[in-house]
């Protein structure tokens, strides 16, 4: 049977099944219609291959991506490599300026800009950043403190050189930065390019000096006291100042000596030449444990609405806040006191755990030359004299048997100086009142059983020096014999002796002056105790004016001089003014309190002279 006959017999065999062609039939394939609009011819096929539609646009993107790259790589390697036709790195920029400079002295900042291109630059621009606090020449940029000129185009290889002033104000030692940027468009292109650069300027010496004394750590809430001191470091004398304060978030302003003309936060203080001024400022601050807190002062002038800064100092405060707390607090204005003054205090407490505290105790030390001891008394508490302390606690004050988680509460003293300060020999000057404060606890709670809980306070009250100024008038007096009729007459010069007496105590007292008129009918006779300094007359506003530059401890001094009356007919039986009012003022170092007193006139009532009777007062005929 042929394979013919036996593929015949499989067709029409049931459920045959075929395996698919191995190949395609190689038959003739039939004729195409007519086509019914001109085409391209294809090109021939090779029998038994096929050819893909989308190879030419395949090979097309590849060489539109190869030409891409060549081309970039051609532009980054003219741009970059080749050089340097126009490259940003060819553009040199420089800044010089001073290293430092004295506060408010004038500095220059000198740019250079050089183009090193082959091609010109279409647009330039200089921006300029001065220095923080700096007072620019140009009156535009002092708000801003930001400058922008406008350069123009640059030639290939053209250099300019552009100087920007200010004059420099700031906290001494400290340094400020300055920056200067370039903005430039390479000609033919769209593109802004930018550099920058900067440097620091150190403010080398003010010509006024800031120190701000006060303490270093205080618990929150408790009174603060500055004591800021400025001090002119120069010749030449500065008018017109201004000092002012920035105050730390949480800080409530309470005073402060001499007293603020703004806000409470800027002071007049005038004309300054070489003398030593303070300004005393006193408050509350608060604040978290740990927390830092920073006092800003600053002296200089307003020029034109600007503030001119010559000194300036920063003062850091830290915030600490002891688990049981006790501040000392007393009436004693400023922390000081006068021999003989009864001072009361408290001791304010408070339990700043988390949980209640059992069995609460609190000590207060006072010692001091000048503390009378038999004066000591507490509200229910006991002192113990051995040990020169207060004792609260239990026994005496419940409220200490447990204080709840936050509970606060008070103790009361009181105690009182000496009426007598014991000085001895010059070293004994300068008292002081030490009082130091300390609670704790025998049981802590549970959850502190290894920490100390105890915390401590301390403060001093100042004894302030009891300065005894005295003016005496005398007719008969032992260094100047008499002169002129007594009782005074009409007509007739009757002379008298003036005595200005200072007693010193305890401390030193510096720039005392002492100032007094005569009336316009009295005569100056120019006649002064012999060997005393100090003491002038001035004729023109009649002002008698006594200085003495200091006065130590345990010192006294007098001077004194003689003028004259001749009377009129319209002070008959009347006792006339012969020295108008007085004043004295003066510091004393040890406390930094302005000393003042003032004295009513002088009339020929003299009752210190002992020989002088009532008839002899008033003017006769």
């Amino acid at each position: 049977m042929t394979e013919l006959e036996k593929l015949e017999k499989r067709l029409y065999k049931p459920n045959e099944k075929f395996k698919g062609r191995e190949k395609p039939p190689e038959l003739t394939p039939s004729k195409e219609k007519a086509k019914s609009h001109w085409k391209e011819e294809e090109s021939q096929k090779e029998p038994g291959k096929e050819t893909s539609p989308t190879f030419p646009i395949f090979r097309f993107l590849i060489i539109l991506l190869v030409g891409l790259i060549l081309t970039l790589a051609g532009l980054f390697w003219y741009l970059f490599v080749k050089g340097p036709s126009f490259s940003p790195k060819n553009i040199v920029f420089e800044l010089n300026s001073p290293e430092k400079a004295k506060v408010g002295e004038l500095a220059k900042f000198e740019i250079k800009l050089s183009n090193k291109n082959e091609i010109p630059l279409a647009s330039t621009d200089i921006v300029f950043e001065y220095p923080e606090n700096a007072k620019p020449i140009k009156e535009e940029t002092k708000k801003t403190l930001r400058e922008r000129r406008k350069i123009g185009r640059m030639e290939p290889n053209e250099e300019i050189k552009e100087i920007f002033e200010a004059y420099v104000f700031g906290e001494s030692g400290k340094e400020y930065e300055f920056k200067a940027g370039i903005e430039f468009r390479f000609e033919g292109s769209n593109i802004i390019s930018e550099k920058e650069i900067s440097g620091k300027i150190k403010i080398s010496g003010s010509p006024i000096g800031i120190n701000i004394e006060g303490p270093e750590e205080i618990n929150s809430g408790q009174a603060i006291k500055l004591q800021i001191n400025y001090l002119s470091s120069e010749t030449a004398l500065f008018k017109n100042l201004i000092l002012e304060a920035e105050y730390p978030p949480e800080f409530e302003f309470k005073k402060a000596e001499p007293s603020p003309v703004l806000q409470n936060k800027r002071w007049a203080i005038g004309d300054l030449g070489g003398d030593k001024r303070n300004v005393v400022i006193e408050g509350i601050l608060k604040g978290n444990n740990l927390e830092e807190k920073y006092f800003k002062i600053r002296v200089g002038e307003m020029v034109r609405g600007e503030f001119n800064v010559y000194g300036e100092s920063v003062k850091k405060i830290s915030i600490k806040q002891e688990f049981l707390e006790a501040v000392i607090t007393t009436d004693a204005k400023d922390q000081i006191a006068l021999p003989g003054q009864t001072v009361r205090g408290e001791i304010k407490y408070k339990n700043n755990l988390a949980s209640g505290v059992e069995n609460v105790k609190i000590e207060l030390e006072i010692f001091g030359k000048a503390l009378d001891e038999r004066s000591v008394a507490a509200s229910q508490g006991y002192y113990l004299g051995n040990e020169r302390k207060i004792v609260w606690q239990e026994g005496s004050f419940r409220d200490l048997k447990y204080l709840e988680s936050g509970e606060e509460g008070q103790v009361g003293f009181q105690f009182k100086l000496l009426e007598k300060l014991p000085v001895k020999s010059s070293a004994d000057k300068n008292f002081i009142v030490d009082l130091k404060a300390k609670i704790e606890t025998a049981s802590p709670p549970p959850d502190y059983q290894e920490i100390n809980l105890a915390s401590e306070s301390s403060l001093a009250i100042k004894v302030a020096s009891a300065l005894v100024f005295s003016r005496q008038g005398f007719y008969y007096y032992k260094d100047f014999p008499p002169s002129g009729p007594i009782p005074p007459r009409v007509g007739k010069k009757t002379i008298y002796t003036v005595i200005f007496s200072l007693a010193n105590d305890s401390n030193d007292i510096s720039g005392l002056e002492i100032r007094s008129f005569l009336p316009n009918y009295m005569i100056w006779e120019n006649k002064i105790l012999s060997g005393e300094k100090g003491l002038e007359y001035n004729d023109k506003n009649r002002e008698i004016i006594w200085k003495i530059p200091r006065l130590e401890a345990g010192e006294g001094v007098q001077t004194a001089f003689q003028i004259g009356l001749a009377p009129s007919l319209s002070q008959i039986n009347a006792s006339p003014v012969i020295l108008g009012e007085t004043f004295l003022r003066g510091q004393n170092e040890f406390t930094q309190q302005i000393i003042e007193e003032k004295k009513a006139a002088m009339t020929t009532e003299l009752r210190d002279d002992p020989k002088l009777t009532f008839n002899d007062w008033r003017v006769k005929e």
